[in-house]
């Protein structure tokens, strides 16, 4: 199973490269990518996030979503709910703003 996450921060947020520094060191020791957009670069209606792990033949075979209601990540099972994410993290991963982590934390650096 490939995983892949991304991440929607805004850049004017308030520790955001501390939490993404974090965040990437989580995920390079798992070898899981982690990607960022810039919530100000996406439709409000995409401002999710979410982590899919596919199989080899692109199909998602898990689901998890970040729900801020309890600061935590949790499995989706619904297979509507599922479907939907799947949606949005096709549009988010093509997205022209979409960049790894690293990238995000150097423009920190370079600012």
């Amino acid at each position: 199973m490939e995983i892949v996450r991304i991440l929607i921060r805004s850049r004017k947020a308030i520790d955001v490269e501390a939490e993404v520094k974090r965040l990437e060191f989580d995920h390079q020791t798992f070898a899981i990518p982690l990607f960022i957009l810039p919530q100000e670069e996406i439709d409000e209606n995409d401002a999710v996030d979410l982590a899919i792990g596919y199989i080899d033949q692109g199909e998602a075979l898990r689901v998890y979503k970040y729900f801020e209601n309890k600061k935590q990540v949790d499995e989706v099972t619904k297979s509507e709910e599922k479907k939907a994410l799947e949606k949005i993290f096709m549009r988010l991963i093509e997205h022209p703003k979409l960049i790894s982590a690293e990238e995000f934390i150097n423009e920190f650096n370079l600012s």
